[in-house]
């Protein structure tokens, strides 16, 4: 904790973009972390188009018809939770081709016999 490594990766994925690589990214992340990640885009790449993926059910609804209308987005930041969720969400994410993928407190997936990680897998 506090080493930066959410800085590291928000600088990666810029110089990435910055080389034409536009992405999209996901970046999956324990919830109770997710506001502090859109935080850090904000405050060291805004120019970035970082979107959340989170929400009530209904809420998330309305958000992957957004991100499916208007593509143009870099990254999309979500949780463990909803990525390992209901058959729409991981359709939904597949779907989307992400170029890489940040998972944050990757030790969350060292188990690969784990129904999380296949389902991220």
């Amino acid at each position: 904790m506090g080493l930066g490594k959410t800085a590291q990766v928000i600088a990666f994925l810029a110089h990435l973009l910055e080389n034409g690589e536009q992405g999209p990214f996901l970046i999956i992340v324990p919830a109770s972390v997710l506001d502090n990640w859109l935080r850090e885009f904000e405050n060291f790449c805004p120019q970035i188009d970082v979107r959340s993926y989170y929400g009530s059910q209904a809420e998330r609804e309305e958000i992957r018809d957004q991100l499916e209308e208007d593509p143009t987005y870099n990254v999309i930041v979500t949780t463990y939770a909803i990525a390992t969720g209901n058959n729409d969400e991981r359709k939904f994410l597949n779907r989307r081709r992400f170029k890489g993928v940040v998972l944050d407190e990757g030790h969350m997936l060292k188990n690969c016999m784990s129904a999380r990680y296949k389902q991220l897998m």
